[in-house]
């Protein structure tokens, strides 16, 4: 199963707004302005995105984004809902 947008095509639209991706980075991660991705936006976030091929994310958390593999049949993939998280 797929996403409704990958992360590919999400960056290469970003990516299509001269400046936009500079912008973004300049606001978020130098002026530390909130930020909240949802979804495909929380995945961009990440050095590179696996959904559909491999594609360049901004780079701002470390890391890959992969597909979920259920643990067993009765596991939803995607999972949506509300999760404890635990550090």
């Amino acid at each position: 199963m797929r996403g409704a947008g990958g992360i590919g095509a999400c960056a290469a639209n970003l990516r299509a707004v001269d400046g936009l991706e500079a912008a973004l980075r300049r606001r978020v991660l130098d002026e530390r302005a909130p930020f909240l991705g949802i979804c495909v936006g929380m995945q961009l976030l990440a050095d590179r995105g696996e959904e559909m091929g491999q594609h360049r994310g901004l780079g701002w958390i470390a890391g890959s984004v992969r597909r979920i593999n259920p643990a067993g049949s009765d596991a939803k993939v995607p999972h949506m809902g509300w999760n404890d998280v635990v550090p």
